[in-house]
């Protein structure tokens, strides 16, 4: 199974490496232009997923369709290298990669925004594909 996995996992490592890279463009015309193309040139070899939310709802899926376990810890694995790694690419070509900062202090409001963003991310994902 990792034999047919490994490219895979490339996919999922430079697609989500490149939607990182053009999530810091700012700009929402390429972060869709972006995550449309690499959806379609990537789809039919690693399923698209470019993210750790969108990887664990397929291995909670029940049937057929269910998403092996250990081939989705390695495809979240390769999915935060790939994002970390765009990070860096960034920084290092532009040398002023912005600092994220939260000045709240309510923390559980952040946490609630990603909890409900993912949640609508994964819905959208999940709708489209089935």
């Amino acid at each position: 199974m990792l034999k047919y996995s490994f490219s895979r996992l490339i996919f999922e490592f430079v697609g989500t490496l490149l939607f990182t890279m053009f999530f810091t463009s700012g700009s929402q015309s390429v972060i869709l232009a972006g995550l449309f193309l690499m959806t379609c040139f990537c789809w039919k070899i690693s399923g698209s997923h470019f993210n750790p939310a969108v990887t664990f709802a397929m291995m909670m899926r029940r049937g057929e369709a269910r998403f092996p376990v250990s081939l989705g810890l390695m495809y979240i694995a390769a999915q935060l290298l790939g994002g970390y790694c765009g990070a860096l690419l960034v920084n290092f070509y532009t040398l002023n990669l912005r600092i994220l900062e939260y000045t709240d202090p309510f923390i559980l409001r952040a946490t609630i925004q990603e909890a409900l963003a993912s949640f609508m991310y994964v819905t959208f994902y999940l709708s489209q594909t089935d």
